[in-house]
């Protein structure tokens, strides 16, 4: 199908490692710098970025993520879908990064369903590839923050 084709089309553009580090690192430093400060206490404990879908695919190629929500084709971008990163503590203290993509379904969306407990969105947690030690697909701190360290590419970053 047509959709098919551009989900592909889309992840083969914008996902491989030279592309998606050249692309995504300016993002993927802004959430890491967010994550760092919520882990450091700093500021609101919930923060929202909004950009286009490209970077979502540019981060998936940067940390080895792959995805395929309910009623959308592999690394297919659902409109108005959205990634967490979520910072979690175990009760022992550790903390996790965990990575879920949200999105209605199609269904929901022709239907124009209300979203809420009872009908909740389409929803993949995301554990990146390299990622040894991940607990229920969250993936250590410090393992994330150096995931994510090694694939920012500091060249591409903008200067101050």
């Amino acid at each position: 199908t047509v959709i098919a084709t551009h989900a592909l089309y889309d992840g083969a553009i914008e996902m491989p490692l030279y592309q998606a580090a050249k692309l995504g690192s300016q993002t993927l430093t802004v959430v890491k710098d967010e994550l760092d400060d919520i882990a450091a206490g700093k500021g609101a404990p919930f923060r929202f970025l909004a950009s286009h879908d490209n970077y979502i695919l540019n981060i998936g190629g940067m940390l080895g993520l792959s995805w395929n929500l309910e009623s959308y084709h592999p690394f297919q971008i659902p409109p108005g879908g959205s990634v967490a990163f979520e910072l979690w503590r175990n009760p022992e203290g550790a903390r996790f990064v965990r990575l879920v993509y949200r999105t209605q379904t199609l269904d929901q969306l022709r239907e124009n369903t209300a979203l809420d407990v009872d009908h909740p969105p389409a929803a993949q947690v995301m554990v990146p590839a390299k990622c040894e030690g991940a607990v229920a697909g969250a993936c250590p701190l410090a393992t994330f923050q150096s995931l994510v360290a090694s694939a920012i590419e500091p060249a591409c970053l903008a200067k101050p």
